[in-house]
Formats: structure tokens, sequence, C-alpha cells
């Protein structure tokens, strides 16, 4: 036997529309209204016993939490931890990366350095220092919690918040300046 959508829905709404209070001479509450707009809810308290599980609370695209990743991808565990080192911020930086925005600008990172370059000359080459969790005196004096790295010329301190690292993609923010970040991709 075959049924038609069409069919097959006008089956359901009649299923729906029968087990309808209306439709069955089951009693409503005298005191329900749908058109009235107060609160339609029970003033007394749930017991712990009838009350339901917390879920989890729904997140807008792309807010994931430092240190967390989106459902199915697997987040750096060292982020956000107190234990990580400036070595193990530095290792996954070191190398050569072009900024995805501005392709004429690429970065590459030592595990001492930062050199900068545009258009295939060298811009400035900078002694920088790695730090698992940024100083306090990169943001007005309250840490941010999140790693860095720290350049210091003549023209003082900059700190370049580490906000996420892949093996492929790399987000800064410059801490205390800017709000913008710039991504960057490892070049091979």
């Amino acid at each position: 036997m075959k049924f038609s959508c069409f069919t097959l829905a006008v089956a359901v709404l009649f299923v729906v529309g029968c087990s309808t209070p209306a439709a069955t001479g089951e009693v409503v509450d005298p005191r329900y209204d749908p058109n009235n707009p107060a609160v339609q809810s029970n003033p007394q308290p749930v017991s712990a016993e009838d009350a339901r599980p917390a879920e989890a609370a729904p997140t807008t695209y792309g807010s994931v939490a430092y240190g967390t990743a989106p459902k199915g991808v697997a987040a750096p565990t060292a982020y956000g931890s107190s234990a990580m080192t400036a070595a193990a911020v530095a290792a996954p930086l070191v190398g050569a990366w072009t900024n995805q925005s501005d392709p004429e600008e690429n970065i590459v990172f030592t595990d001492h350095s930062y050199t900068s370059y545009y258009e295939g000359d060298m811009i400035v080459e900078e002694e920088m220092v790695y730090h698992a969790v940024c100083p306090g005196g990169c943001s007005g004096g309250t840490s941010v919690g999140i790693p860095c790295f720290t350049i210091t010329s003549e023209f003082g301190t900059d700190c370049y918040g580490i906000l996420r690292v892949t093996e492929t993609e790399l987000e800064l923010s410059i801490i205390g300046q800017s709000t913008e970040t710039v991504t960057y991709t490892r070049l091979p």
C-alpha cells in the first residue's frame, strides 16, 4: 500500500488533532488561558527528586571558551594549564607563517626570536620571551590568563597573546593595544 506525503501529513494532523483536550473531552485546568500574558507556572518550588538535571547552556557560534575546542575538535590540553612552561608555548610556534589577510606578510619564530618580512624584505628581527601565562604588565596589571610572547625594543614592550595554535593555524592579538586578531597559516 502506497501513501503520498500529503496523505501521511493529513493522517498525522488527524491523530494529533484528535488527541487534544477539546477532542478527547479531557478536563482542562480553568486557570489556563493561552491568551493571558501572565506567567503560567506553578509558584511551588520543585523538590530535588522531581527536578530535571541541568543541561549545558547553549553557546553562540564561535564563542568557545579559551583552552577548549568546539565539539569534535581536539583542544591542546596544555593551553590554559598553569603547569605549562615557556618552552611548551614556544614549541608549536617555531617555524614560518603567512598572514591570511595579507599574504605579503610572513613571520618566522625560533625558540628565542621573532622575524617579520614584508614582500620578501626583512622588516624587523627581535629577541622575544615566551610566557606560559602572560604577565599582568601586558594588560594593565591584571593577567589575562593566556600564553603569550613579549618583544621588547627601544619603543617599549609589546605583548602578543596566543589565542589559538594548531599545526596549520596561529591566531594572535596584541594585548593591551587592540581587540583585533591576526590569523596566520603555517608555511611548508
